[in-house]
């Protein structure tokens, strides 16, 4: 039997006390990361534990977890400690609160399939259709928050049916209805930030990109993409953002003319 092993056996064993009576908690050493001594079992005594506790003491299946497994069951089952240790690793995309089928998956992720691309579009259906307010507290953040909101433009773009032409012109493009990959550039490099805002995307938008235009260029498919477009419309939106800043100024120099003439009237 191997050290790591024994750590597990060790872990159980100390679990056991704890469902006994005899013992309050687990050791510190066996499930808290800072006093793990340096070593890197404490994710792995955490599963040993939830999964001793699922296949020898509630004799579940992988399927039985997903539909049964709960607060309660961690109440009863005295998991907290355990729990609160696997939650360090927990999708941001899911909610610790409701989302216990995740458990299932991190100790058979064969059996029981969930892969980052899938979690996110559910969390963006859900955000879209109402059933969450906001996006969970981290789906945003750094590179990872990129590629969930990338992955999500996408999604919608896909799932529009006007939008759709541009991803999947069909044959007869030029009888089509469907907005072609040129229009979908001029759109959003015209109205992007009021679309993103429709579809539930602008927070993501002003986290990672400027335009709404870089948004959605980085999110096509590379067939999709199209450099030329791209620039020229960006051109435009700089353009344009140039000639209103200018515009703003030349009324500010306008009214402080105004104030200034104002005031040399009342000192006259």
């Amino acid at each position: 039997m191997s050290k790591k092993e024994k750590i597990n056996v060790s872990a159980i064993y100390n679990y056991d006390q704890i469902l006994l009576g005899n013992e309050k908690r687990l050791a510190p050493y066996f499930i808290e990361e800072k006093n793990a001594h340096g070593n890197n079992d404490t994710k792995e005594n955490a599963i040993c534990i939830l999964r001793y506790v699922i296949e020898d003491l509630l004799r579940w299946t992988p399927k039985m977890m997903v539909d049964y497994f709960n607060k309660e069951v961690i109440d009863k089952m005295k998991l907290e400690t355990v729990i609160r240790a696997l939650n360090k690793y927990f999708p941001v995309q899911l909610d610790k609160k409701k989302d216990y089928y995740w458990y299932a998956h991190l100790l058979y992720p064969d059996v029981i399939v969930l892969n980052d691309e899938d979690l996110t579009i559910k969390t963006y259906r859900d955000v879209l259709s109402g059933k969450l307010k906001k996006f969970p507290k981290g789906f945003l953040d750094g590179d990872g928050g990129e590629d969930r909101i990338r992955l999500c433009l996408l999604y919608y773009l896909e799932q529009d049916p006007f939008l759709t032409g541009s991803l999947n012109p069909p044959e007869n493009a030029e009888d089509s209805d469907l907005m072609t990959i040129k229009e979908l550039y001029s759109c959003f490099a015209r109205e992007g930030n009021k679309k993103l805002k429709q579809i539930k995307l602008d927070h993501g938008r002003r986290d990672h990109f400027q335009h709404a235009i870089d948004f959605l260029h980085v999110s096509l498919p590379s067939k999709q993409r199209n450099d030329f477009y791209y620039h020229y419309y960006k051109f435009k939106v700089y353009n344009q953002a140039s000639k209103a800043e200018n515009s703003k100024r030349g009324r500010r120099r306008k009214s402080d003319k105004a104030a200034i003439e104002q005031l040399e009237e009342l000192e006259s």
